[in-house]
């Protein structure tokens, strides 16, 4: 302590902090910052900026910040990596009953009630909770007053909002107080329960300690913060209005949230309700909404970085991923340590395919926020972009190591694992990521596929058709469900799959493909050649010519069974694609009713002979109309 000396103490309200007003006489000097309860000032204050500005102006500053759990810490810390990077970390384990009746006898204090905190023997809550019961009734409804303004998150509010809120609810429950205002507040002080914070504009009421606010039994309800903002409303109380506009989005309640801040905003225009009110609109997935309150908010306050870092997620909602980055930037550029903001950036270059850039920002993020398991899993999305799946299960394992409870980095993990093969291991994660969100999908699709690949095809359909169940338009799950019938022989159910996934993707090469199989295995020839057929010209569209020479074999070889112009337009397409004399031979055999088709197959011939075809096909092509003639001009032309 003796290091202290000359340092001034400067405590933080959450409620009263306004970086802009601090006297720049309170920022000289030695000062000891301390913020109680961190996790409270999330959302409520740029403690970077704050930090910045007494760095800049104190001869020698020392800061504080306390958690009550490793809960509340994880909140703040989330918040504020940026800034507690820097801080000396330091845990306390819980307290034994024993040990604790050790400290009451060292200080003199009866042991009386102890909920696991030595601040509790200090507190004295036991002792504290029977005063509070008997205290009037009107003492008991001021404080209940109390707990319903800290529920919405106006922790310190004004002396004559407490009042007027009181009065209103003896009003409203009908209670006639034989005790006035001023001295259920006097007593209220007097037997510390709350104090009075006598400030330059106005006075401030805060409890002794929120432990005591449990005395009450209460616990406001979406109703009381209806009635709470009605009153806020009527009294023009626009900072009141903005806080239970937080309470609201605490509760996920968004819509209630805006109307808190529209309300709030007006009677003042100010940052950080347009912040919060596109935040809200973020969650509603209005992200243009969301983007013009952010944009306000940074006209505002052009130093708001979270303002930024917001934006860019919401352009990257709406696939603006360049326009988001721009956003990143300006967040980083503002905040050189916004772990946050290079996570973010990271995920916009991936979305554009910048994997390695995409790391840069990733290892960034990790290198100022160590614990950041977003990050770790982030990465490793990046590094099986790669083809690097024992990099990605890495850090996969560093972001499970950090959140026991992430869903999706099992599900990545699992995936990883699949693509080295090692299914068993894939579906123990697959399943752990189900265990932790029965209502994954992707996860039950994946285990399918894992099964799948372990020939346990029941199993897998099992797991496709509750995929299926969870997001009845993933077309992907019943192309496999589809795969997973054929393999049992049940080809009309296969069929039936097939369909429901090209009617979700009319473009799903793969389930043309397999559909065109399966209705060879039942003898409908015709459908068959038509399904290959469309499958080869997917296939070519998307740049897969592989896959669309098989097609276009199994569409051929039907010829012996049928004889139809898609049997001859697949036969086409494959000489132009592999030259193939075998199959020439064969198409000089067959007949087709397509003119067109009759006339590429004669230019084929008179162009294997070397014949110059240009003025024809330029003909051709100015007249023929049909998309799916027009892979066998490019075919044609190449050939």
């Amino acid at each position: 302590m003796k290091q202290l000396e000359g340092f001034k103490v400067v405590k933080f309200w959450e409620k009263l902090l306004e970086t802009d007003k601090i006297p720049k006489s309170v920022k000289k000097g030695k000062n000891v910052l301390v913020f109680d309860d961190l996790n409270k000032f999330v959302d409520k204050v740029n403690l970077y900026e704050v930090i910045k500005q007494f760095k800049d102006m104190s001869k020698r500053f020392v800061v504080v910040a306390t958690c009550r759990s490793g809960k509340e810490f994880e909140e703040a810390e989330k918040k504020f990596s940026d800034v507690l990077r820097d801080f000396e970390r330091v845990e306390l384990r819980d307290v034994s009953e024993e040990e604790a009746r050790e400290v009451a006898n060292e200080t003199g204090i009866e042991f009386k009630s102890f909920d696991g905190t030595i601040g509790s023997l200090f507190l004295g809550l036991n002792a504290m909770q029977i005063r509070f019961e008997e205290e009037p009734e009107e003492c008991r409804i001021l404080f209940r007053v109390l707990k319903l303004l800290h529920d919405a998150e106006i922790f310190s509010p004004r002396k004559s909002l407490v009042e007027e809120i009181y009065r209103r609810k003896l009003k409203r429950d009908g209670i006639s107080a034989s005790m006035s205002i001023e001295s259920a507040l006097k007593r209220l002080e007097r037997d510390s329960f709350i104090f009075v914070l006598k400030l330059k504009e106005f006075q401030a009421i805060r409890e002794r300690h929120e432990s005591y606010l449990d005395f009450t039994g209460y616990s406001a309800s979406v109703d009381d913060f209806h009635w709470l903002k009605e009153i806020l409303v009527e009294l023009k109380d626009a900072e009141g209005l903005f806080y239970l506009g937080n309470a609201f989005y605490g509760r996920e309640l968004f819509e209630s949230g805006i109307e808190c801040c529209d309300e709030s905003l007006k009677l003042k225009e100010y940052a950080e309700a347009y912040y919060n009110r596109g935040l809200a609109y973020a969650e509603l997935n209005e992200y243009k909404r969301a983007i013009e309150d952010y944009g306000k908010a940074i006209e505002l306050n052009p130093t708001l970085a979270e303002a930024y870092n917001n934006r860019g997620n919401a352009y990257a909602e709406l696939n603006k991923h360049e326009r988001a980055i721009e956003d990143y930037d300006r967040a980083i550029g503002l905040n050189p340590n916004y772990a946050e903001a290079y996570n973010n950036r990271g995920i916009a270059y991936a979305n554009l395919n910048k994997h390695e850039r995409a790391i840069e920002d990733y290892d960034r993020a990790i290198e100022l926020n160590p614990a950041l398991a977003g990050a770790y899993n982030n990465r490793g999305i990046a590094y099986v972009e790669l083809n690097k799946h024992e990099r990605a299960i890495e850090d996969y394992d560093r972001a499970i190591e950090l959140n026991p409870a992430f869903a999706a980095a099992y599900n990545n993990r699992g995936s990883a694992y699949a693509k080295l093969n090692q299914y068993e291991r894939a579906m123990e994660d697959f399943s752990k990521t189900i265990e932790l969100n029965p209502a994954f999908a992707a996860a039950y699709y994946n285990r399918g596929f894992a099964y799948a690949k372990l020939n346990q095809h029941e199993r897998a359909m099992e797991d496709f058709s509750k995929t299926i169940e969870l997001n009845p338009n993933y077309a992907a799950a019943y192309y496999n469900r589809g795969l997973a019938y054929a393999k049992l022989n049940e080809h009309e159910r296969a069929i039936e799959d097939y369909g429901k996934a090209i009617a979700l993707n009319p473009n799903f090469a793969e389930a043309y493909g397999n559909r065109g199989i399966a209705y060879l295995k039942i003898q409908r020839y015709e459908e068959s050649a038509r399904d290959l057929k469309k499958a080869g010209i997917l296939f070519l569209h998307s740049g897969r010519e592989e896959d669309a020479v098989k097609a276009f074999s199994f569409c051929f070889k039907l010829r012996d069974k049928i004889e139809n112009d898609d049997i001859v337009y697949c036969g086409l397409a494959l000489f132009l694609i592999t030259l193939n004399s075998d199959v020439i031979i064969a198409l000089r055999k067959m007949k087709t009713q397509d003119e067109k088709l009759r006339e590429l197959l004669e230019l084929g011939m008179r162009k294997l002979r070397k014949e110059d075809i240009s003025e024809e096909m330029a003909v051709l092509v100015g007249k023929e109309k049909r998309n799916e003639m027009m892979p066998l001009l490019e075919l044609l032309k190449r050939f």
